[in-house]
């Protein structure tokens, strides 16, 4: 059984409820023998909103949700945060286990019969092991799968590119020199690549590897932060030529020479 931090942690949750979300309710889910725990949400003025299920990780639990829950319910979404098995309040009487899709079956199931929902628009988000149990719930869930999509994750496809795709880019620095002391200010540096179909800029922005592949943007012990008086006016753009020669229209990201060009321009000043 919980015991009483567990208990007042709870407890406090929900005298915030009555004072924050009135509307807000607990649901229990008959699972097993031993029943799992939810806090159902309603966005005002809705009848037949949508359902996002927020699912825990391994050490998180439903209480800590509630600013989550606020991004769904300001735009129209009803949300049910679960503490699943082996996870927070429904910890002290289950067991974590791979299979998720069960609990979130009961879990919908249960939330079916109690209404306010329109259970054909359901999604499911998760955080840390949530983030495995939220696909996997909706792909063992042949019930409310798209008729022409097999139930279950595995899936094989082969690739082979047919001919080397090659980036683009163009780099520029502008630096001042202090003839005195020979010290060198980088006043701004604008990179443009054309990288294909870029899929994810944070992933072309901020990774960097070594000639072995290995990356080096991984601490700040590898690749320092700049200090205050070091930062730089950057400027970064895009352009998106996507290649032929694969399904995404990908290419890479070249790097280039930036500190060796810089290193000519110092020297021939």
């Amino acid at each position: 059984m919980p015991d009483e931090r567990v208990a007042a942690a709870v407890a406090s949750l929900y005298a915030a409820h009555r004072l924050l979300d009135p509307s807000a309710e607990r649901v229990e889910i008959p699972f097993e023998g031993a029943p799992l725990v939810g806090n159902l949400r309603r966005p005002p003025g809705a009848s037949r909103p949508p359902l996002v299920l927020l699912i825990p990780g391994l050490d998180s639990t439903k209480e800590e949700f509630f600013h989550w829950e606020a991004v769904f319910l300001s735009r129209g979404m009803a949300t049910f945060s679960l503490d699943g098995p082996g996870q927070g309040e429904s910890g002290y009487t289950t067991c974590i286990r791979h299979d998720y899709e069960v609990a979130v079956t009961a879990a919908l199931d249960t939330l079916a019969g109690r209404g306010g929902f329109d259970p054909s628009r359901v999604g499911a988000a998760g955080v840390s092991l949530g983030g495995y149990y939220a696909p996997r719930a909706a792909a063992y869930h042949p019930m409310r799968l798209p008729p022409d999509i097999e139930v279950g994750l595995d899936a094989a496809a082969t690739f082979r590119l047919v001919d080397p795709v090659f980036p683009f880019g163009v780099y520029a620095a502008v630096v001042e020199i202090d003839r005195t002391t020979g010290q060198v200010h980088v006043l701004r540096l604008v990179a443009v690549d054309d990288a294909g179909t870029i899929v994810n800029p944070l992933l072309a922005e901020q990774v960097i590897y070594d000639a072995e592949g290995q990356l080096l943007t991984v601490t700040f012990a590898d690749y320092p932060m700049l200090r205050a008086h070091q930062v730089v006016d950057v400027t970064t753009e895009f352009l998106e030529t996507p290649s032929p020669f694969n399904p995404l229209g990908i290419r890479h990201v070249e790097m280039p020479l930036v500190p060796e060009k810089m290193w000519h321009l110092v020297r021939g000043a």
